[in-house]
């Protein structure tokens, strides 16, 4: 969902035909300056420099809608995130940061009646500067840790030790949360699969920063010279320059560049579609053909999913003129024949072109499914393919 800063507009592309599928359009006021979606299928997207902060509904993009502004604290939006409890964060610029708990009543409706938490001036006690990155780790069962990029520093923020408001917006002193110095300027802040972090600043160097599981960071070697004729490693930095390029580099990111909160926080789908012919006439052309049973074999680990389904019709590719897709099917092999009734619907028209989806999806933190093989069974005038 690319969006759109002027308009207030996000688009859902086809990655196939890069053509526009669908698009959304935010309450008025919104101007979106980085987004996160959340595991029941919202967009959430800050402002630069103000409120509201805006949402819409992945699912059904109609239903858009603004969060309730602060009470307490500067309220804007640079840098995003979500955390594991489905609560967003912003680094909210000029201030520090700001995490907005939605009413997550069921059907939507109370969503902009949250509360916020306001985290004032993170980290200014040891030299941290304004926020604009933003990222939130799943450090342990019980705990994890919000991190913004602000000034030279890497800030922690006690996400999960912090109380959610109960009732009322609720503001909080950071100065003396802890940080780390990094090399150049602090733009984005990402976390890794082993939960360390990253900055990306626009002067050009990249730093890492180790965490252990209790959350605490080892201060980052952004001093020793560079190993060898390289510019990286350099202790724990990169200077991303091309010893050939005049001009130096300014890479520019501010929220999720590692992909872990799409990993850990959004619930990831995906799915993988092919179509194959069935019967041929004698000059081998398609001709109709009785589709019968799909057949896989998966490795489909606890909270997770994998799904099948299909349809069928007389072009190479599909068209207004071919079948209905059959539901899901969750249980190999999927019946295309008798499909389970009256549930699932099955392959009626007989095509001789047969599209097949798996569907794939986690809750999971650490896994997903793997499809290891997959069979299309047919028959053509009464003799099995």
């Amino acid at each position: 969902y690319p969006g759109s800063y002027n308009s207030g507009k996000f688009f859902r592309i086809d990655g196939t035909t890069g053509k526009t599928k669908e698009e959304a359009q935010l309450p008025q006021g919104c101007q979106p300056y980085g987004a996160v979606v959340d595991s029941s299928g919202y967009l959430w997207a800050g402002n630069l420099g103000g409120p509201p902060l805006c949402y819409f509904n992945t699912k059904k993009v109609a239903e858009t809608g603004k969060a309730r502004t602060s009470t307490v604290g500067q309220q804007s939006g640079y840098g995003i995130g979500l955390d594991r409890d489905q609560n967003v964060w912003l680094a909210c610029l000029g201030f520090g940061a700001c995490r907005y708990t939605p009413n997550r009543k069921p059907g939507g409706a109370e969503l902009p009646n949250g509360f916020w938490t306001m985290f004032q001036s993170p980290g200014a006690n040891i030299g941290g500067g304004t926020a604009i990155g933003m990222a939130v780790d799943s450090r342990s069962v019980k705990q994890y840790f919000a991190w913004v990029a602000a000034g030279s520093s890497i800030v922690r923020i006690p996400a999960s030790d912090t109380p959610l408001p109960n009732g009322m917006d609720v503001l909080i002193d950071g100065k003396a949360f802890p940080g780390v110095p990094i090399a150049g300027d602090g733009k984005g802040v990402g976390v890794d699969r082993d939960q360390n972090l990253w900055n990306i600043g626009g002067s050009g160097y990249a730093t890492r920063v180790l965490v252990d599981v209790k959350g605490d960071m080892t201060k980052p070697d952004i001093n020793s010279a560079p190993m060898g004729k390289n510019l990286c490693p350099a202790g724990d930095r990169c200077y991303l320059k091309h010893p050939n390029v005049s001009s130096s580099p300014g890479p520019y990111t501010y929220s999720d560049f590692t992909g872990f909160g799409l990993r850990n926080f959004t619930r990831p789908k995906g799915s993988w579609s092919y179509i194959l012919s069935g019967c041929k006439d004698e000059n081998m052309a398609p001709k109709d053909t009785r589709w019968m049973f799909i057949k896989w074999d998966a490795e489909v680990p606890l909270n997770t999913t994998l799904t099948a389904r299909a349809r069928s019709g007389k072009t190479p590719k599909p068209d207004q003129t071919w079948g209905a897709w059959t539901a899901d099917f969750a249980m190999s092999p999927a019946d295309l024949v008798n499909g389970v009734q009256p549930l699932i619907p099955n392959i009626k028209d007989n095509g001789g072109y047969l599209q097949v989806e798996l569907d794939f999806a986690t809750m999971a933190k650490d896994k997903s499914p793997k499809l290891k093989t997959v069979e299309v069974w047919w028959e053509c005038d009464g003799i099995p393919g």
